[in-house]
């Protein structure tokens, strides 16, 4: 199993630009406009964020500037933006910031960096605020990075720490039964399957179905 999994990147058709905003316009609502054209037309929405950009938008532009860029599958220029995000969000704004530098973080995976990845993620690890379910998500995301890096050791420290923060989270414990199997560890990856079956919910039988197909290969 390939742990480095793709970011699942938004549905594009090109169609018109919304019509032009006035600059009285609170920056919230242009976001949301921009957050609109990504779904829609996303090279318009470069676009449009990068002008934005010129007349000032700063840190709401560099998101959506990121959103689009990742709807294009251009995952170099979507990890860039959001560290430059991430780096002028205010002290009082941690979480905000944290978030910024793991998504850059996973569109630094996959754009195939995840030595760039690391360091995106260990930016938002250092955030004072991120609660623990947030901060056991971005373990399991540095354990995908270090695998990909052939890190065998550093994925599984990564892995055990995501699995005693987010220990409801059935992706985080088949991710470690496939890095178990991988570490030839057969015991713990019986028993991590088992345990992320378990707590699959019903409603993801489709997800369940992949788990129990990914470990009988």
């Amino acid at each position: 199993m390939n742990l480095l999994l793709p970011v699942i990147a938004l549905a594009a058709a090109q169609v018109p630009a919304p019509a032009a905003v006035g600059p009285q316009e609170p920056p919230e609502t242009r976001y949301r406009r921009c957050a609109e054209q990504v779904r829609s037309a996303p090279a318009m929405a470069v676009d449009a964020a990068n002008a934005w950009l010129v007349q000032g938008g700063s840190l709401y532009a560099r998101q959506c500037l990121g959103l689009a860029y990742v709807a294009l599958e251009r995952w170099d220029s979507a990890a860039a933006v959001y560290e430059q995000a991430g780096n002028e969000v205010p002290q009082a704004q941690d979480a905000l910031r944290a978030d910024l530098f793991v998504q850059a973080g996973n569109a630094w995976i996959a754009a195939g960096q995840p030595t760039r990845a690391i360091l995106a993620f260990d930016r938002g690890l250092t955030a004072a605020g991120l609660i623990d379910e947030l901060r056991g998500e971005v373990h399991l995301d540095r354990a995908r990075a270090l695998v990909a890096l052939d890190d065998v050791a550093g994925a599984r420290q990564d892995l055990d720490r995501a699995l005693q923060l987010v220990p409801s989270d059935p992706f985080a414990w088949y991710l470690s039964a496939a890095l178990a199997k991988r570490e030839g560890n057969l015991s713990r990856a019986r028993s991590d399957i088992s345990r992320a079956l378990e707590i699959t919910p019903p409603g993801q039988r489709a997800f369940k179905e992949v788990f129990g197909a990914e470990w009988r290969r």
